[in-house]
């Protein structure tokens, strides 16, 4: 089963390396380059898993995406949020029983991937 990732992103040179790698790696993947798109397009792809930046343009990552959440009928995906800031803020990676992950740009794409196939892999076992 491919799984579907949304990317929630307002560089465009994130967005489309990260579609290109992940859809590389046989994920399908959905973009967003504001918090209007971002909102349209969960509601639309039903994403298994969203890849959020924390700084999304004039939006916090995180409050768009606990309005999607409230305005959804859809269980909330799991989220990593990625930031080029991390000063004060721990990364950690998507684990099981976590729905919140934090990375650092630049992404190490293939760290990535494996914590997302381990994520998904620890959730159908779960």
């Amino acid at each position: 089963m491919i799984q579907k990732i949304l990317i929630g992103d307002d560089e465009p040179e994130i967005l489309n390396t990260f579609s290109e790698l992940l859809t590389h790696y046989g994920f399908e993947v959905v973009t967003a380059s504001n918090a209007e798109e971002f909102q349209n397009n969960f509601i639309q792809s039903n994403p298994d898993l969203i890849i959020l930046d924390i700084f999304f343009g004039p939006d916090s990552g995180p409050d768009v995406y606990d309005r999607v959440m409230k305005l959804s009928k859809a269980s909330a995906p799991p989220v990593i949020f990625m930031t080029g800031k991390l000063e004060g803020i721990k990364e950690s990676p998507l684990m099981r029983g976590r729905q919140v992950a934090m990375y650092a740009k630049p992404l190490n794409v293939e760290k990535l991937v494996a914590d997302i196939r381990a994520a998904f892999s620890n959730s159908i076992a779960a």
